[in-house]
């Protein structure tokens, strides 16, 4: 008698995505039917990323990585899904509700769902991050967090209600990042659950619920809260100290600007300018002159990054200027391969403090991403989703007599679903070609010969560099002096590729536009059947 299949229930056309046994091949996804038979349809796969058009996700109990993602263009199921014991990170797009069993092990949650407004009967103890960015919830009910959660992310979210256990509500007010579009105070339900309305930092009102009390220990009752409250208070007290003491690093509330800078150095970025204000989260990483931040803009939804100079940078008119400059090319760059551009804030107040608010990748930079998954990445996900974009960001750049000069492994950043951009337009040049500057700009292992050794800059200084990008996916190594050999892996037009990009002579090197070209035939004959799977 033959086995049931466990998805016949679903509907005809179903699909359920699956890792391994029983139902594909030993570390390998497959996407089966409602007979449990495989489809000849495959979602895009790389390194725990699945993408594709799929109605559930089942078993994936085997999958060795700690991290996976799931996005598909239709409403995603998880009422079948089964997650190993050992994850760490997950992210869900699409999807319908959240795995009810989490592993022990998880510590990131992301889930983007923009039709989900309703959550409950959530444990999310062992979290230390928990992403809902996208998700536009006005309900989260019987809910739980652990002591080590440090972010709340739940910026389209505004909730009719919000009620917590003295326990969350202390996690909550520690949380070094907590954002969320608002919160209404609904009085009676908050009455008739005994509960009591205090603000989360310091902005938001939530009802702080607790067993009700007795008819002989009313007074008891009273006093314990009270008690709590005290305790709360004191918690409260010190986040807003941490809080404090995190958005000084930031230098926002400072008073070290230049006194003398006048707002008038701001005129090229008022087209630009955003009537908003900017709320700081978290800090994404720093530079020798900037830093840039996970925000938000004041009573929207999306999250930003917002790139800042240093508090000690910004008294330099010189370094003010030259940033100014950086933001009004980043305006006017229009390209999906770039990271975009959102507008600028500042006040009249404090000019020197002018922010530039770009698009949020919230993968990071490429650097970090090779270093944290080892080779188990196909030639397909790196051409396609980091290469090609990379490529055609140059030729959209040389195409309007722009040089980048720094183009590096950290300066390409991932998005789950966008693919990689090219950013940091700090060093940027509108230069003639084979224009000689009065020094070598961009990195040690980046930088063309002609850069070291005459600072002559051209197209093909940024081609060199890109050469040298196209090496690190091969290897996964920082270039050195000695450099780095190519793997064993490595297709053959891509060395071939990279030995043309390093031609001592910048004459002979192919431009921007033909590397598009390159990579983009290269890619369309790769055999898909043979993609690696992590």
């Amino acid at each position: 008698m033959a086995t049931r299949c466990a998805f016949q229930q679903r509907p005809a056309n179903a699909t359920v995505l699956c890792y391994g046994a029983p139902f594909c091949e030993p570390q390998t996804s497959c996407l089966v039917s409602n007979t449990c038979a495989q489809t000849p349809f495959q979602p895009v796969t790389e390194n725990g990323t699945f993408v594709g058009s799929f109605d559930a996700v089942g078993n994936f109990s085997l999958f060795p990585g700690p991290n996976l993602t799931f996005a598909s263009s239709q409403p995603l199921q998880v009422d079948v899904m089964t997650l190993p014991s050992s994850l760490v990170s997950l992210d869900l797009h699409n999807a319908t509700s959240i795995p009810s069993a989490l592993p022990s092990t998880l510590k990131r949650l992301a889930f983007h769902s923009p039709n989900v407004t309703s959550l409950r009967d959530q444990q999310w103890t062992s979290l230390t991050h928990i992403d809902l960015v996208d998700t536009p919830l006005t309900s989260l009910s019987n809910w739980s967090v652990g002591t080590n959660l440090t972010s709340f992310l739940c910026s389209r979210c505004a909730f009719s209600s919000f009620f917590v256990t003295p326990d969350t509500y202390t996690i909550l007010a520690y949380t070094t990042t907590f954002s969320v579009r608002s919160i209404l105070f609904a009085s009676d339900a908050c009455a008739a659950s005994f509960g009591t309305k205090l603000m989360l930092h310091s902005q938001y009102p939530v009802c702080v619920i607790g067993p009700p009390p007795s008819s002989h220990g009313g007074t008891i009752a009273a006093v314990v809260v009270v008690v709590v409250l005290l305790l709360l208070g004191l918690f409260v007290l010190k986040r807003q100290r941490r809080r404090a003491s995190h958005y000084h690093d930031q230098g926002d509330d400072e008073a070290d600007d230049a006194g003398d800078v006048s707002e008038d150095i701001l005129a090229p970025l008022l087209p630009y300018r955003l009537d908003t204000s900017v709320e700081f989260n978290a800090k994404l990483g720093e530079g020798t002159f900037g830093q840039v931040w996970l925000a938000c803009l004041r009573n929207q939804d999306d999250v930003v990054a917002v790139k800042t100079l240093r508090p000690e940078r910004r008294t330099a008119p010189r370094i003010l200027t030259a940033f100014v400059a950086e933001i009004h090319l980043l305006a006017r760059l229009h390209s999906p391969d770039i990271v975009g551009f959102v507008g600028v804030v500042w006040s009249s107040q404090h000019p020197a403090r002018v922010k530039c608010v770009m698009e949020y990748m919230d993968k990071g930079d490429l650097r970090a991403f090779l270093r944290k998954n080892a080779l188990g990445l196909s030639w397909h996900f790196k051409c396609q989703y980091v290469a090609l974009p990379v490529a055609r960001a140059l030729a959209y750049l040389h195409a309007r007599g722009i040089l980048h000069r720094d183009v590096k492994s950290r300066n390409v950043l991932l998005h789950s679903t966008l693919g990689a951009k090219l950013s940091d337009f700090g060093v940027a040049s509108s230069e003639e070609s084979g224009a000689i500057s009065s020094k070598a700009v961009g990195t040690l292992g980046y930088m063309a010969p002609e850069i070291m050794s005459q600072h002559r800059h051209s197209p093909a200084g940024d081609v060199f560099a890109l050469g040298v990008v196209l090496k690190e996916l091969d290897s996964h190594q920082l270039p050195t002096d000695h450099g780095v050999e190519f793997t064993a892996e490595c297709p053959s037009w891509v060395r071939a590729l990279v030995v043309q990009c390093a031609d001592p002579e910048p004459e002979r090197r192919p431009t921007a536009a033909q590397v598009v070209e390159i990579i983009a035939d290269a890619t369309e004959r790769l055999d898909e059947s043979k993609l690696q799977t992590p």
